[in-house]
Order: structure tokens, then C-alpha cells, then sequence
């Protein structure tokens, strides 16, 4: 995806801030509240704890949403007929049809699904947006149930060959 320089950096300004944000606010906590910290250490452990997992969580996600995943298929031909009989099975909508590639939209305009036919198989990539288009690192759930639909009706239809 070709994208501006400037919205390229204001995401990972963004991004950024949301990874650093939540351990800082979590370690300064006991700096600032000393009298709670000795009445609540226990508290205040696990808030630090949680925030740098929901930090880690975060890079995963920005990480894991810039990933193609392979399936293996069959031809082409037979990869773009078995998308859209996924597609059609799921009430999923096709927003873009290209030559070498299919956008699809699971739900609506907050989640998107690109799919790359090549000889071998495809390459899909999940991606679900937040706020301002902005991409979102908080749908892992979601985006493994997406590629795992693909990859188990192709691994049922292909099993025997």
C-alpha cells in the first residue's frame, strides 16, 4: 500500500504513544500516590503488570496486521472461485476486483480483507481500522477467526489432493 509520508508518521506517532502511555502511567502511579502505594502495593503491581501485557498486545497487533498469510490452493482460477464461493458463504461483500487480487469486506468498512492470487495458493491479510481509518492493533481475535474461515475451507477442499 503506497501511503503519505505524513500519515505514515503521525500512525507510528500514534502508535507509539499508545505503547509507551500505559506503562509510564502505571510505573509514575506509586511516585504519585506513595501513601496508597504502601496501603496497596499488590494493586499497584498489577496495574503495572497489566499495562505493560496491554503495551505488548499492542505491538503484536501493529505487527501481526502488516502480515500476509499464505494458503495453499490449487491455480489460479480455482483460488478465485473458491474466494467467492467463500464470499458468497459467509455474506461477505466484494469491494474490489483486480487481475492478481480481491478486497473483501466482512463487516461493512471497518474490516477489510486483502487476497493476492498467485500459482501456488493466496496471500491474505486482515485489516480492521479504528478510529479515523486509522489501522487497529486491538482485533487479533477477529483477524485469525477471518484468515482461518479461508484457511480450513481450503485445507477441507484440498485435504485429498
Amino acid at each position: 500500500m503506497k501511503r503519505n509520508i505524513l500519515e505514515t508518521v503521525f500512525d507510528w506517532i500514534a502508535y507509539v504513544s499508545m505503547i509507551v502511555i500505559f506503562p509510564i502511567i502505571a510505573i509514575s502511579g506509586p511516585f504519585v500516590y506513595a501513601d496508597s502505594f504502601k496501603e496497596d502495593f499488590w494493586g499497584h503491581i498489577i496495574g503495572i503488570i497489566l499495562s505493560i501485557w496491554l503495551s505488548i498486545h499492542i505491538i503484536i497487533g501493529i505487527n501481526k496486521s502488516s502480515k500476509l498469510t499464505f494458503v495453499k490452493g490449487l491455480c489460479v482460477t480455482e483460488n478465485k472461485e473458491d474466494v467467492l464461493e467463500i464470499i458468497y458463504q459467509n455474506s461477505w461483500t466484494l469491494h474490489q476486483k483486480n487481475k492478481d487480487s480481491y478486497i473483501i469486506a466482512p463487516e461493512g468498512i471497518k474490516t477489510q480483507l486483502n487476497i493476492i492470487f498467485n500459482k501456488e495458493g493466496i496471500l491474505v491479510n486482515v485489516i480492521s481500522f479504528g478510529k479515523g481509518d486509522m489501522i487497529s492493533p486491538f482485533r487479533q481475535l477477529a483477524r485469525r477467526n477471518y484468515i482461518n474461515t479461508i484457511k480450513d475451507y481450503f485445507e477441507k477442499k484440498y485435504a485429498l489432493q
